[in-house]
């Protein structure tokens, strides 16, 4: 019953506000207000994206700390491909970036 549910519904509120706020560091769009009219860059192209996204990595040292956010850092291959399953994103970020992307991160 709610000894069950009540839990399970403040765990998943915790992880869908995390993911929001890591989210708000990971891309540098316009900012858009009410106050002003405010039409942005125009067509966002896959270079717009690419350039105002931003993969936050947990740690390439210890992956498994990556899965308790289900690869939500490997922001940029995620736009780059979003159909890929969170599990293989970091092959994807890889095989996008390189090797050296790791120590970048």
């Amino acid at each position: 019953g709610y000894a069950v549910l009540v839990p399970h519904l403040i765990a998943g509120a915790c992880v869908l506000h995390f993911l929001a706020l890591n989210d708000a560091f990971q891309h540098t769009y316009e900012v858009i207000t009410l106050e002003e009219v405010n039409k942005g860059p125009g067509n966002r192209t896959a270079q717009y994206e690419e350039d105002n996204t931003y993969s936050t990595v947990m740690s390439v040292d210890y992956p498994w700390l990556n899965l308790l956010v289900l690869n939500f850092g490997y922001h940029n291959a995620h736009h780059t491909k979003a159909i890929t399953p969170w599990y293989n994103l970091p092959k994807l970020h890889y095989d996008l970036y390189g090797e050296e992307s790791k120590s970048h991160q």
